[in-house]
């Protein structure tokens, strides 16, 4: 069974206390487990025998480390911190360790940390270089789980997870998973049956059964902090009640985008050639980054040869890779391809790129915003705008071609022709949106999306006010939400949205990101940023592409959109 340590079940503390450990020892050019405990007591982040500071370090420590109760918390912080790629033994010894720019780029994500936390479970993978596992296990354990947990009905419970994907040794061989699902359904129904199952692996491993149990703690807290699992006590299954995890409609979403992305492992690198496999690590490495929502404007042009040794290797013009080299290929090789040293913001050479995405001024937060082909009705509006598209459309072939049109067109224009237009084209997308004439002040907001739950007040610039959106207009969003759930002119709920739109995205989009933070920290309300190109995309998408975008990824989107296609 893989064995998960269990330093704790608190996740956003299991962050912060990483957080700490950056802030206080990147400088080292190396750390330890001591450093590392003196830092979580320091920190008043960790206690032994009821006491904190410096008396719970005095009275932790023991001339038999393996008895050393903070030492051994240390111990599994780094186990974990290692298996999310964040830090790398050194060559000296397995118990020094050196931060990586993986673990630079976790606390780049600071603000909003679950996007990268959830990609960095989805590379777990072993084997690994990073980690001496006990057993012949070839695993991607968290995609694993769910896709296990789909075949059984979209729920499973800890002792499932113990004898079932945890136990599994190959999730690549079909016939192993399949017989796998098979035996959990045999065994449902019987509890007696599930606790046998448990108890042969708790034999065979010479494992005690409540060690096997306190194995899943991470896992399960994680699968529900993430939001692709929810509680759930049930009795219909076992004949008695037992807590289960139930798979969310986001758990279903993520499920539905692996299947569009291409499991690369460091084991199938082993013969590949070396120009090829260095491009495969910097791909997955940027892959990665970038489903966690991190701008990879700055290195992408100069990726475009990864790309092509990509495409032939893999043999397709996807290159979505699913691969996190940093929590998988050996530490050496890694530091090699990503030194961590800051260089300067012109330098764009191909051996230095990996270097850029270490600066967080380069990293706003991007918004994802799903398109998908055939997943609902495309509207049609008989507006002007959807007249302009299919014309372009019908004389080019060409999605580009009618967005570089439209922006041209629409560069110079006012309120009086900007507003409708954006209203029209939320209209294509199939809302009911509704734009406020100039001058009517009680309508704080220039336009808004009527629905019976969901309602959105949106913010809109013209360029004719200002081409790129400036922070001004994401605080006029903030008071329009203020004022719309006040006022309460149609049904919303607070985790709504409120929108902005404008021509250009802000030119300091670090900034605007911060603010849109700052305001969901302090008001726990969601500010949604929108440019006219984004918004010609989903609409252009959806008319002559057959394609649908996730309306609940736009009903509650906060921060600076990304449109992507699954």
């Amino acid at each position: 069974m893989l064995r998960f340590p269990n330093p704790g079940s608190d996740v956003d503390s299991f962050i912060r206390i990483f957080y700490k450990l950056h802030e206080e020892l990147n400088q080292q050019q190396a750390f330890d487990l001591d450093d590392m405990s003196r830092v979580l007591v320091k920190s008043n982040l960790a206690t032994s025998s009821g006491y904190m500071g410096q008396e719970a370090l005095d009275r932790s420590t023991r001339d038999d480390r393996s008895r050393d109760p903070l030492y051994n918390q240390s111990k599994m912080y780094s186990e974990l911190f290692k298996i999310l790629g964040w830090i790398h033994p050194t060559s000296n010894s397995a118990l020094n360790f050196t931060f990586t720019l993986m673990g630079d780029h976790a606390v780049a994500a600071k603000q909003n940390p679950k996007s990268f936390f959830k990609q960095c479970l989805l590379g777990i993978v072993y084997p690994n270089a990073i980690l001496k596992v006990t057993g012949n296990y070839a695993l991607r354990p968290f995609v694993t789980i769910l896709r296990t947990a789909q075949a059984l009905g979209d729920t499973i419970c800890r002792d499932e997870l113990i004898v079932g994907p945890l136990c599994l040794q190959d999730d690549r061989d079909i016939g192993q998973f399949n017989k796998m699902i098979e035996r959990l359904l045999s065994v449902r129904t019987s509890f007696s049956e599930l606790q046998r199952w448990k108890a042969e692996i708790s034999h065979n491993r010479q494992i005690q059964p409540n060690t096997l149990e306190n194995y899943t703690r991470f896992p399960i807290a994680v699968l529900k902090w993430s939001g692709w699992f929810r509680d759930q006590r049930r009795s219909d299954i076992y004949g008695r009640s037992i807590p289960f995890l139930n798979l969310t409609d986001e758990g279903e979403s993520l499920l539905k985008a692996i299947s569009h992305q291409i499991d690369v492992r460091a084991s199938d690198l082993t013969n590949v050639h070396p120009e090829t496999r260095v491009a495969l690590i910097r791909l997955g490495f940027y892959r990665t980054l970038e489903r966690a929502n991190f701008d990879l404007s700055p290195v992408k042009s100069g990726l475009w040869k990864d790309e092509q040794l990509a495409n032939a290797y893999i043999k397709s013009e996807s290159v979505n890779l699913l691969f996190s080299p940093f929590q998988e290929i050996e530490p050496r090789e890694m530091a090699e391809l990503f030194p961590r040293e800051v260089i300067s913001e012109t330098s764009t050479s191909l051996n230095r790129i990996h270097t850029v995405s270490a600066n967080i001024r380069y990293k706003p937060q991007r918004a994802n915003v799903l398109m998908t082909f055939g997943s609902g009705n495309v509207h049609t509006t008989q507006t002007p705008i959807e007249s302009e598209i299919r014309a372009i459309y019908q004389e080019t072939s060409n999605q580009n071609e009618v967005i570089e049109r439209l922006v041209g067109k629409y560069k110079t224009s006012n309120q009086n022709e900007f507003y409708p237009l954006i209203a029209d084209l939320f209209k294509i997308l199939g809302y009911d949106c509704q734009y406020s004439r100039a001058g009517v002040n009680y309508e704080r907001w220039d336009a808004v999306i009527v629905d019976e739950h969901y309602s959105i007040p949106i913010e809109i610039k013209s360029p004719g006010e200002e081409l790129f959106l400036s922070v001004k207009a994401i605080r006029q969003a903030l008071e329009n939400k203020i004022v719309f759930l006040s006022r309460q002119p149609y049904r919303t709920e607070q985790d709504v949205t409120s929108l902005v739109v404008g021509f250009y995205f802000p030119n300091d989009r670090s900034e605007v990101q911060t603010l849109i933070d700052d305001f969901y920290t302090a008001y726990n309300l969601s500010i949604g940023v929108i440019d006219f190109r984004s918004l010609l995309y989903m609409a252009t998408a959806q008319l002559v592409l057959m394609k649908t975008h996730r309306k609940s990824d736009l009903v509650r989107l906060r921060g600076i959109i990304n449109v992507s296609d699954s």
